[in-house]
This record gives C-alpha cells, structure tokens and sequence, in this order.
C-alpha cells in the first residue's frame, strides 16, 4: 500500500513538474486578411527619395538609355498588370504610358504619355510627357496600354476618381491621331457587377484588335 501511494504520489509530481516547465504556447493564424482598398487611400511618407535627382551610374547596360518620364510613385500596377509601351513598327516610334506621382504624396497622380523618335533620339513632349486626362478628372492611375496598329493609335486604360461617376471607376482613352497627345473619352465604364452585387473592379488591362475591337479586363478591389 505505502509503495503503491509513494508510486502515485511520484507520477503526480512528474506529472506536475511537466505542465509547469513545458507551456503550450497558443496557435496563431499568420494569415490576416489585408483592408479593402480602393485607390482613394492617403498615406504618409517619411523621407522618400527625390525622383528628380541625377539618377545613379548604371552597371552592365546594354545599349543606350532614354528617361521617357520621372514619377515620385514607384507602383506603376495595383491589381492587373499590362503593357505600357507599344512600338509602331511602320514609324519605329515607340509609344508609352506611365502614372506620373506628382509628389511624394500618393493621391496627387495622373496618367501621362509621350512619343519616343529613333531617328532623333529624343521625345515628342518632353522629359514628362502629356497628361492623358482632363483636368477634372483626379487620382488617375496604374495603366495599360493599347495599340490599333493599322493606324498607330495608341489607347491608355486606367483606374480614375471621375466626377461623372460615383467613386472609383476604370475608363479608356484613346488619342484623336497618332502621336498627336490629345486623348478623349465617352464615359467612366459601367459599373461592374457579379452574381447580381455590384463590385469594384478598378484595376483595367486593355488590349486592341487587328480589327480595331477594343477588350478590358480588370481586377476587382478586394
């Protein structure tokens, strides 16, 4: 009897000391889901670089290289990611878009495009280019580019604050003539629904048809 108490008593105390020296830490989830987001953000930047600084040596370039624009905002895509260049192989021009950040803020933004000419080396407006849309229309950004070939007609979709519109909407632009950097627009896109409930998809890819057709995906906002 006084073993089989001494027995139990020792299994306890092991028992004991094992619960105390060994804690269970708690499982946590390292997955968190991230905050909609919807371009409309304001967000503060502490020491950012000047963009507009001499840029550094570069290392092992090939060929020669051309500053086609100067941003303070580094994030040219949010969501759907498409070309911002195209090349007009009848002229050898090569057209492009960019979002340009006007600060180092991030809402001050705006799409612009420019012309780059082989045969000169240089660029149709300049070191930064022709703002795409109208004054009225603010926060544009993350953009793709299209191109109707056959008459090198360059196209720039892209995520835009429109006051034609509630909120956040994607829209295309397409210039009147070739290299000429006057873009217009019908309207802001349709809102974007699925399964009966209205979405935000603000993030647009375009691409143009050999038959002058013009396609758009975008990404909704989640």
């Amino acid at each position: 009897m006084n073993k089989t108490l001494l027995l139990i008593v020792l299994l306890l105390s092991i028992s004991v000391a094992f619960a105390v020296t060994h804690k269970v830490s708690p499982v946590v989830n390292p997955y968190e889901r991230a905050p909609l987001i919807n371009g409309e953000e304001t967000i503060a930047v502490d020491a950012i670089g000047d963009p507009f600084l001499p840029p550094p040596p570069m290392v092992d370039t090939i060929g020669n290289v051309f500053r086609a624009g100067r941003t303070w905002y580094e994030g040219q895509h949010n969501g759907t990611i498409g070309r911002m260049l195209e090349i007009d192989t009848a002229t050898g021009q090569v057209h492009m878009v960019y979002m340009r950040g006007i600060d180092s803020g991030a809402t001050n933004r705006h799409i612009f495009y420019n012309v780059f000419n082989p045969a000169t080396n240089s660029f149709l407006f300049g070191q930064f280019g022709q703002r795409v849309p109208p004054a009225t229309i603010s926060r544009s950004g993350f953009t793709s580019m299209g191109f109707y070939a056959p008459s090198a007609i360059p196209f720039a979709a892209f995520h835009e604050i429109n006051p034609r519109a509630t909120g956040a909407t994607s829209n295309v632009y397409f210039d009147i003539e070739s290299g000429i950097g006057a873009f217009v627009a019908d309207a802001p896109m349709s809102l974007a629904y699925s399964g009966g409930t209205q979405i935000t998809a603000i993030w647009p890819r375009i691409s143009v048809g050999r038959n002058g057709v013009v396609h758009v995906v975008t990404t909704q906002s989640t």
